[in-house]
């Protein structure tokens, strides 16, 4: 027994769904289950002498399109930050041997910012000397997004960042 390949994206889109395929090889042996974990939570059992042959287990950010799932693989509609983890697909022959393989693999679910970042400043102009107030927003995204300030194209050292976290994070940085 083994598993020949895990297919996981490593990034999904937030709202999209996620097809992860386990593909394995039994060399003779009976299947007995193949189990799919979320950070050592199983969510998805398929064993082929049950009936019914699929189980579902409740965990925040699994939702599965069971209709789209089987023995390789397990569709996630909808995937939001609680799907991000570690995936876990655990391949297991029937006796008298019992042999079981295992494979992992990383998904973070990511949501691209809705809008280009907005720039704001309290005048229009300041001189060489002056002190500059100015704030810089990013859309709504997921992971926050990395901000940089530069001034005559060169990249300004010292500056505060602020991260506001609703379901997708704001990512605002003042410089002052």
């Amino acid at each position: 027994l083994r598993i020949t390949d895990l297919l996981v994206p490593e990034e999904a889109a937030l709202g999209s769904t996620a097809v992860l395929i386990c593909a394995f090889q039994l060399d003779n042996a009976r299947l007995y289950s193949v189990k799919w974990y979320k950070d050592d939570f199983e969510f998805f059992r398929f064993m082929p002498d049950n009936r019914p042959r699929t189980q579902v287990f409740p965990l925040p950010g699994i939702n599965i399109d069971e209709s789209m799932s089987d023995l390789h693989k397990v569709a996630l509609m909808e995937v939001n930050g609680n799907t991000s983890g570690v995936y876990r697909c655990e391949v297991s022959t029937e006796g008298p041997n019992f042999d079981t393989a295992i494979s992992t693999a990383n998904m973070t679910v990511s949501a691209f910012p809705d809008k280009n970042p907005e720039i704001t400043v309290l005048r229009r102009r300041y001189g060489t000397d002056e002190e500059i107030l100015a704030n810089c927003s990013s859309g709504k995204s997921f992971p926050a997004p990395q901000l940089a300030w530069f001034i005559n194209g060169v990249k300004v050292k010292t500056f505060v960042l602020y991260d506001y976290i609703f379901v997708v994070i704001v990512q605002v940085s003042c410089l002052h």
